[in-house]
């Protein structure tokens, strides 16, 4: 792969994973849904590897994982992937 196959758009068979299912008990709130100038950190981190290159983006959700899914949600081609053990690491 050169660098112009990534240049203007996503490379067919290329995917990006967020994990973003931790509770953030540490920071009080999960930091998925931390703001930074007014945007989530995982629309954040879908943006990154949308931006990178990254045909599809996927977002692994635990704690809040429907506040994290509609954010995600909102991102292009941004699909939710929920883990029901996320509170055991």
């Amino acid at each position: 792969m050169t660098g112009d196959d990534v240049t203007g758009g996503a490379v067919a068979g290329v995917a990006g994973v967020v994990l973003a299912a931790g509770a953030g008990r540490r920071m009080g709130s999960p930091k998925a849904l931390v703001t930074i100038d007014g945007q989530p950190l995982v629309l954040r981190a879908v943006a990154a590897l949308a931006d990178g290159g990254c045909a599809h983006v996927a977002a692994v959700t635990g704690a809040a994982a429907a506040e994290v899914a509609a954010v995600v949600g909102r991102a292009a081609d941004g699909a939710g992937v929920h883990t029901g053990g996320w509170a055991a690491g």
